[in-house]
């Protein structure tokens, strides 16, 4: 059934009203990033109660926003093709009925160009407003891979494997910083994968290390360490056996560096650090943006 202009022009209205709730959306899920940011990676708030009521009241406005988002491209995806179904529905009567007014072909000519310039207007608008959902969709994904938390799938446990096989039946001790779910997570996944690659790996530890206070807030934000760090033991072997695990994680997307502490307990070749997560991408996202620069 072909719209008439009110319904063209009510489509279009609601298409814009859909297109401002992606920018709100848009804006919410920015706010929900930045209270994370800050129970997360910042001193405030001071209590621990405070930072995860911050914490959780930031992911429900990060959940929100991003459900706000996938309600507008799907309302706006929805419209735009009310709008190109129209468009397509009138160029062809416009056709049909030139081929039918032959005794005045004059002014079917006029017509039929009116039609399809009016149609290609419509589907100019629906592909920018298309072009505006896939670039909103694009941007939800670089938040959310910004935000997810590293993890060792199938293809990083089978390159990791691959390349530390052959230091098997070497001892490494793993840790993490007490409290970070996301930094205990991790650091099992690398004990997972260090134990199928035969090291002797005994189950990682929490740690406490109590951030000074009353330093310059430029100071204290550069002591601020996150990724890993791999500890080599001052020997030859141990430092070999440090940057071929540091290598084989970058190459699979982490922020990993090396360290040395000579005098440490000889029986172990390594100490993996895991400290907070960096921000920004991590793993196979991390090695996508890169890609992506590369390719620009």
């Amino acid at each position: 059934m072909t719209l008439t202009d009110s319904e063209i022009g009510s489509l279009k209205a609601a298409l814009n009203c859909w297109e401002w709730v992606g920018y709100v959306s848009t804006a919410t899920v920015f706010l929900g990033c930045v209270g994370e940011f800050i129970a997360e990676f910042t001193r405030f708030p001071k209590s621990e109660q405070s930072k995860h009521k911050l914490a959780r009241l930031s992911l429900m406005i990060l959940i929100l926003g991003i459900a706000g988002e996938l309600l507008s491209a799907v309302h706006t995806s929805q419209l735009s093709g009310y709008v190109i179904a129209d468009a397509e529905q009138k160029a062809a009567e416009a056709e049909r009925q030139g081929g039918i007014a032959r005794d005045d072909a004059s002014h079917a000519n006029e017509r039929a160009s009116a039609n399809e310039k009016e149609s290609e207007q419509l589907k100019k608008d629906a592909a920018s407003l298309q072009k505006e959902a896939e670039d909103e969709r694009l941007a939800r994904v670089e938040i959310e891979e910004a935000l997810a938390a590293r993890r060792l799938g199938p293809k990083e446990n089978a390159l990791l494997q691959e390349r530390l096989s052959q230091f098997a039946g070497e001892g490494v001790g793993i840790v993490y910083f007490g409290g970070d779910a996301e930094g205990f997570t991790f650091a099992w996944d690398l004990a997972k994968v260090l134990h199928d690659a035969k090291w002797v790996v005994p189950t990682p530890g929490g740690i406490i290390e109590m951030q000074e206070v009353g330093l310059p807030f430029d100071a204290a934000f550069a002591k601020l360490r996150s990724g890993v760090e791999v500890v080599d033991m001052g020997t030859p072997q141990s430092r070999q056996v440090a940057h071929a695990l540091v290598d084989a994680l970058n190459a699979c997307g982490f922020d990993a560096t090396t360290g040395s502490r000579s005098g440490n307990n000889v029986s172990t070749a390594v100490q993996i650090e895991v400290e907070t997560r960096p921000l920004g991408p991590q793993g196979a996202a991390r090695l996508r943006a890169l890609a992506r620069k590369t390719i620009r």
